[in-house]
């Protein structure tokens, strides 16, 4: 046993009354505290208040958080804070009393700042793209609002001008419409009505736009009158044109009178063939017409023995030659084909179980 430990004991004051943990135990024994009860109202665990009675201030990462909980313990029992504080210091180790082993311990194992916050350049990109994105879009849909409502307004300013200019022109319409004072006869005696007091002057807008439906109406009127006279003068150009197309039809039809009866065929025995015996042509011509009716024909026209003239037609068309005589004719399907000489048509059924008919022209 140590020279103070003897000197105290002689004192009659107890090893733990020198030591800054058992003054504080002994404090809160004497106001019957439990540890429980010190470590709620300084909200440190049990553990670190029976570390603090036993002078073991290892419980605490620092020696300054030691002080700072044994002034609050202090304080909480009523001790002399300055002793224990004194008390304290004493006790601390070498190392612990040094201020730059205690910033070598709490810095240490710090990381520098730019290790601990890695940059992340695709995510700041990969946001960036995000942002524009949302600016264009709302860009575009305000672009869209702003358009529509500008075409709105657009197509309602016509209509709120031909509203006020209706409005504009009742009062004149029913100035119009009001009736004219008639004279009255009584005993043969005429009797000039009232004068009727002045209508009042329709306001300026009124009379502009009546003015200006005058010229409508009179513009309207102007249009629908040449319209009639360009209608009129068309009608009167087509029934004149008419006229020429059937006059120039009538020159050109062929001077010989043409018979209601089919020219008939006349069998030749002593040449073997078929001939159309016709009136003779002053100048020698003939106008032969050939068309087809109801499907397909083979037409030819022969001069010595040579093909002049050949046709293959479909039904409802026609064609029309000026052959000088002689000549002769061949049909090919007879029964859907026609043959005209000056107009005149030619039977070709000459009773025969052939598909074709060939004849000749003979001149009377």
């Amino acid at each position: 046993m140590s020279e103070n430990n003897v000197n105290q004991e002689a004192k009659g004051q107890p090893f733990e009354a020198t030591t800054y943990g058992g003054l504080l135990r002994i404090a809160r024994e004497n106001k019957e505290l439990s540890i429980d009860q010190v470590s709620s109202q300084l909200r440190i665990s049990p553990d670190q208040i029976e570390g603090l009675e036993s002078d073991n201030y290892k419980v605490f990462p620092t020696p300054v958080y030691a002080r700072a909980h044994l002034r609050s313990y202090a304080r909480l029992l009523g001790v002399d804070e300055a002793k224990i504080i004194s008390l304290f210091n004493a006790a601390l180790a070498p190392d612990d009393k040094d201020p730059r082993t205690f910033i070598r311990r709490t810095t240490q194992e710090l990381a520098p700042y730019h290790d601990a916050q890695p940059k992340n350049f695709v995510g700041k990109f990969i946001a960036g793209l995000l942002f524009l994105a949302v600016v264009i879009a709302l860009g575009w849909i305000g672009y869209n609002y702003y358009m529509s409502q500008k075409t709105e307004k657009a197509a309602e300013a016509p209509q709120a001008e031909a509203s006020q200019s209706a409005e504009a022109s009742a009062p004149a319409s029913e100035l119009a419409k009001a009736p004219e004072a008639v004279p009255v006869l009584v005993s043969n005696t005429t009797v000039e009505p009232a004068p009727q007091p002045a209508a009042a002057a329709p306001a300026p807008a009124a009379a502009e736009a009546q003015t200006q439906a005058d010229r409508d109406a009179a513009l309207k009127e102007k249009l629908q009158k040449e319209a009639e006279a360009a209608a009129a003068a068309k009608v009167a150009e087509e029934k004149r044109l008419a006229e020429e197309a059937k006059k120039a039809a009538s020159a050109a039809a062929p001077a010989v009178t043409t018979s209601a009866k089919p020219l008939a065929l006349t069998h030749n025995e002593a040449e073997g063939r078929w001939d159309l015996v016709v009136p003779k042509s002053a100048n020698g011509m003939y106008k032969v017409t050939i068309g087809a009716e109801g499907g397909e024909c083979w037409f030819g026209v022969y001069q010595d023995k040579k093909l002049v003239h050949n046709a293959q037609l479909k039904s409802g068309e026609t064609r029309d030659y000026e052959v000088p005589y002689p000549f002769k004719v061949s049909v090919g399907n007879r029964a859907k084909g026609f043959v005209k000489v000056d107009g005149a048509p030619v039977d070709l059924n000459i009773n025969n179980r052939a598909t074709s008919t060939v004849f000749t022209l003979v001149q009377k």
